[in-house]
């Protein structure tokens, strides 16, 4: 079994990846229901990679992060939680 990965790119940033993490690390946000409204930020924080390194390991602007959380939905995909989605 393999981790799921999509690549995206976003204007002004270029290409990024989505890479899905493992549970162990995803599960304290699962858990914490005041954390709940924050999942969908707290997880690009945890998937995106750019040039193989975890873009937010790094200072990420403002305007950056609100061009990420336009592609929020492929993050969510990855990790597998767009059961929701309609094609």
């Amino acid at each position: 079994m393999s981790l799921k990965s999509k690549v995206v790119t976003v204007e002004g940033i270029g290409e990024i990846e989505f890479r899905e993490p493992l549970y162990e690390n995803v599960e304290p946000l699962l858990n914490a229901s005041e954390q709940s409204n924050k999942l969908g930020s707290e997880l690009l924080k945890l998937c995106t990679y750019k040039d193989g390194k975890r873009l937010f390991d790094g200072p990420v602007g403002v305007s950056t992060f609100m061009k990420l959380l336009a592609h929020v939905g492929d993050c969510l995909e990855v990790c597998g939680m767009d059961e929701g989605k309609k094609d």
